[in-house]
């Protein structure tokens, strides 16, 4: 670590610094290129510290173009336009994220606090890189950005995970409508991070439509996996199980990758032999939601 900070600070030099604090890990931006505009982002200003921390990780801004030259392990289209991106690594452990519309986010792993990304010239895109820029640094620190609609439940977490348009949302929304003690969390991408007491979801910056930007982390207490179904159900999963349900739900990117993927299903094993995972049959209505929160919580409903 010593010979890193000596590093950093001769990289940085004078350069403008914004300091973060997201999911209990501190997160240092510097350099130009998209910095400024990444600051004036409303998403992050519930995460900006005041206080220069001692463990960090870093991003570094630059203004020139970054050229990858690696082997393509996956391409896939971002955000609701034309541009793709293009998820490769080189022979020396160099990851790329390559987007066809501009900008590139590099990551050594051989430096795995460090992160550097040249202009995207798109906000969303922008957004979506800096999504990638903190997770690909925190999966090596025992923590995961996930696809999930978060309750908050009496000051525990409850992850509602599942695909796209099969109800995260409206589920989440039903508790927090349903029971006093309930109000959302995340409702697209927190973070799940292995701590020595337990097993925290935190808030983020990335919270999608629901746009609620929550600094704080809870204990994690329970992942439920939601289902589409004509009725309403609910069964806690064994070990081989609970990994099918929570797999899914984590970077697909990273999936690409045998030594992200590794790391990604070593971390969900972890999570899940202390958190329990659920899987929910259900219809979108108020009954399956009072049938999950007893299953997970208990029946001490504050309606």
């Amino acid at each position: 670590m010593e010979s890193f900070l000596q590093t950093f600070g001769e990289a940085t030099g004078s350069a403008a610094i914004t300091h973060l604090r997201i999911g209990g890990q501190s997160w240092l931006w510097t350099g130009a290129g998209d910095h400024a505009q990444a600051r004036q982002m409303d998403c992050f200003a519930p995460f900006f510290s005041q206080t220069a921390p001692q463990d960090f990780i870093v991003l570094r801004f630059v203004e020139e173009a970054l050229e990858p030259a690696c082997h393509t392990l996956m391409e896939y289209r971002v955000g609701t336009g034309n541009c793709s991106c293009r998820f490769g690594v080189d022979a020396e452990g160099v990851y790329y994220y390559s987007f066809s519309c501009g900008g590139v986010l590099r990551y050594d792993s051989r430096q795995p606090l460090c992160a550097t990304l040249s202009p995207l010239g798109d906000k969303q895109l922008l957004l979506y890189a800096l999504w990638l820029a903190f997770g690909l640094p925190m999966l090596r620190r025992g923590a995961l950005l996930m696809h999930s609609s978060v309750v908050d439940c009496a000051g525990m977490a409850v992850m509602c995970l599942g695909e796209s348009g099969t109800g995260k949302s409206t589920h989440t929304q039903l508790w927090t409508k349903l029971f006093a003690d309930c109000s959302l969390l995340n409702d697209d991408s927190p973070l799940v991070r292995l701590e020595e007491g337990g097993v925290r979801c935190y808030g983020s910056p990335w919270s999608g439509k629901g746009a609620i930007f929550r600094s704080e982390g809870l204990p994690l207490a329970a992942m439920v996996r939601l289902r589409q179904a004509p009725h309403n159900a609910i069964m806690r999963q064994g070990a081989a199980a609970a990994m099918g349900c929570v797999l899914p739900s984590c970077p697909p990117p990273f999936s690409a990758d045998a030594e992200c993927f590794g790391a990604e299903a070593d971390l969900v094993g972890r999570i899940v032999e202390r958190v329990p995972v659920y899987m929910l049959d259900c219809l979108p209505n108020e009954a399956a939601a009072r049938l999950c929160r007893k299953a997970v919580v208990g029946d001490n409903l504050q309606e």
